[in-house]
């Protein structure tokens, strides 16, 4: 009874496991980082158990040939004149502001050496006023700075964003054409791009954020919990009320416990974006887990997480089309 109980109360972390910060050095910048591995005991088994359970979910999600299910999962909603891009656009933007107003060049533990904060300011905004002439060339500065994040920054540090700053800037050079009328003029200047019917590149932008958001969840699940788990570890001893497992009355689900079950739902979780399988599902899910976190942690993970949350609502827009109805659409 004691191990149902606490299977039942695992899989509750299919929708909120990630609550440990994605960015947890955010919160422990300049904090000494214990090197702590995980143990193989009962809790972290009953972990893996529910992880494959959400895979098999989505699995079936996935391969459902109910007609009922086809449509909650994938029947794409049509926004006015692709609105869901420009949301995703505004708000990319206001977190640039907000960085610009906290002194911030991409992220809160990302820090610039003093000689180049006016470099970062100029990029930035920059990027702001850009994106209200050009998307694609925005795009393309994007996909500049992501390359460079792993170059300028600790590898470590640059490669947590590295997909999030380079899909974004991807996703924006194909949707540009499709939502901008001086990038639909460049559109034939672009070789890669002329090619390339409006309705072909829409699907390529939806596929790429998606993918960039899974690889996302991936690359910050296996640095900041799997590999290292002593960063997400000192957050929970900072913060010890995200692990709501003791709160409910698990008190045998110790920290370290925690850490091990929000790094593996968000690699399942980042793997199931980039698989594709049933993404309006995943979007789902972790929609709820970054509302969640968002209510737990206060103003800056809204303003931290609000291009996630554009993407998150791009993904849940598109649903998810089968390789024979985009050949279909390609075709028309």
């Amino acid at each position: 009874m004691k191990s149902f109980r606490t299977i039942c109360a695992i899989s509750l972390l299919l929708s909120i496991s990630p609550s440990v910060h994605p960015h947890v050095r955010w919160f422990i910048e300049g904090k000494s980082v214990p090197d702590v591995s995980f143990s193989i005991d009962m809790i972290n088994i009953l972990t893996l158990i529910a992880a494959a359970g959400l895979v098999t979910v989505s699995w079936f999600f996935h391969k459902s040939k109910s007609n009922l299910l086809s449509t909650l999962l994938n029947k794409p909603l049509v926004w006015p004149c692709q609105l869901d891009w420009y949301l995703m656009v505004l708000l990319l933007n206001l977190t640039l502001v907000t960085n610009l107003m906290m002194g911030d060049f991409i992220a809160p533990n990302l820090l610039i050496h003093p000689q180049w904060i006016m470099l970062g300011i100029i990029i930035q905004f920059a990027a702001i006023l850009v994106s209200a002439i050009s998307i694609s060339i925005t795009g393309i500065a994007l996909i500049l700075v992501g390359i460079g994040l792993p170059l300028f920054f600790p590898t470590a540090s640059g490669f947590d964003y590295f997909f999030e700053v380079t899909g974004v800037g991807l996703a924006y050079l194909l949707i540009g054409p499709c939502i901008n009328r001086v990038d639909r003029k460049l559109h034939h200047h672009f070789d890669f791009l002329k090619c390339y019917n409006l309705s072909q590149l829409i699907h390529g932008a939806i596929s790429v954020i998606r993918i960039a958001l899974g690889l996302q969840l991936m690359a910050l699940a296996i640095h900041n919990k799997l590999i290292q788990p002593g960063a997400a570890l000192v957050f929970l001893q900072e913060y010890p009320f995200y692990n709501f497992m003791q709160l409910s009355g698990f008190s045998s689900f110790s920290h370290l416990n925690f850490v091990f079950a929000a790094g593996v739902f968000e690699l399942v979780l980042g793997a199931l974006l980039v698989a594709g399988w049933a993404p309006r599902f995943i979007a789902l899910c972790l929609s709820i887990i970054f509302i969640t976190t968002t209510l737990v942690s206060g103003l800056p993970e809204v303003f931290g997480h609000l291009p996630i949350f554009g993407v998150l609502i791009i993904i849940l827009s598109a649903g998810s089309i089968t390789p024979r109805e985009k050949r279909k659409k390609s075709s028309e």
